[in-house]
């Protein structure tokens, strides 16, 4: 099973998908651990996104081939990458699961202004440009929005019920 997380910067996605992986027993694949590790000194360019996405794209769909289950944590808040996903799980010959978290924008705010390492780089003008260019996601999904799980073991609880019935959430399957 492919299982995409999406959602803006500071929504608790990144979160989110490290429970999922343990859950599901899932490869975690995340584009800013994958932006770190092949570009110094990052631009966020179109150009370097793209290649940022086929990076990931081309590891999960090995992994999908070989019968793993994988978590992708991307903001994918274009409706093209998404549909890259869905063209990845197919050709691999698997279900997809689209996973977007949403978060009220004060704690977004406040998260955001609390970090100080990891992989991210976003900032709140970030959050706020990706919040005018967000794409609806069109379909089936799941929104679970993180204002509402405070604790990690409300994390827990959403993200086994989430694979507990991911056949019926299941895209392609």
């Amino acid at each position: 099973m492919l299982y995409i997380v999406s959602g803006l910067p500071g929504t608790g996605k990144s979160a989110a998908a490290k429970e999922l992986a343990a859950i599901a027993k899932a490869a975690l694949l995340r584009t800013d651990e994958t932006r770190k590790k092949a570009v110094k000194k990052p631009k966020y360019t179109a150009r370097e996104k793209e290649k940022v996405y086929e990076t990931v794209f081309k590891a999960a769909e090995s992994m999908l081939r070989a019968k793993k289950n994988v978590v992708i944590d991307a903001t994918f808040h274009r409706e093209a990458m998404r549909n890259e996903a869905l063209k990845v799980a197919r050709k691999a010959g698997s279900g997809i699961i689209f996973l977007e978290v949403v978060c009220d924008e004060p704690i977004v705010k406040k998260r955001i202004g609390r970090r100080r390492h990891g992989h991210s780089d976003a900032d709140f003008k970030v959050y706020t440009r990706l919040r005018k260019e967000w794409e609806p996601i069109k379909g089936k999904r799941v929104i679970v929005d993180s204002s509402l799980f405070p604790s990690a073991r409300e994390w827990k609880n959403a993200m086994k019920a989430l694979v507990k019935n991911e056949r019926k959430l299941c895209i392609a399957c």
